[in-house]
């Protein structure tokens, strides 16, 4: 289901986030999501050249919100898009290194959803 790139979707349970389109997309959904799947050829593989999330903004009033609702997920996007496939260890993996790299959003003054305090639960 490729609702898992829709960052316009609540990243938690709805009455603990801003205002969101609807639905419900964790981190840990985007990271799991298998970006090219698993029946394909090797042939119909080499055609898939990126992927994207998509995020809507109408209902945002403002910049801080959209980043809050891109952040972390993008991040957890990109490396399953960049990484190779047999480079991917899981989500385990990424949410401990999620921790340190969310520093540098801290940093550049980005709003982002905070993690939680167990890394199962991101």
């Amino acid at each position: 289901d490729q609702g898992a790139y829709y960052f316009d979707h609540y990243q938690g349970p709805e009455w603990e986030e801003p205002k969101a389109i609807g639905g419900h997309t964790s981190l840990e959904q985007v990271y799991e999501y298998e970006p090219v799947p698993k029946d394909y050829t090797p042939e119909e593989r080499a055609q898939v050249l990126g992927g994207q999330g998509e995020l809507w903004s109408e209902y945002f009033p403002n910049f801080h919100q959209v980043m809050y609702m891109a952040y972390p997920r993008s991040m957890a996007l990109a490396e399953r898009l960049w990484t190779p496939e047999e480079g991917i260890v899981g989500f385990a993996d990424f949410s401990q290194r999620l921790r340190t790299r969310v520093k540098d959003l801290d940093q550049l003054g980005i709003q982002y959803r905070h993690l939680s305090e167990d890394p199962q639960h991101d």
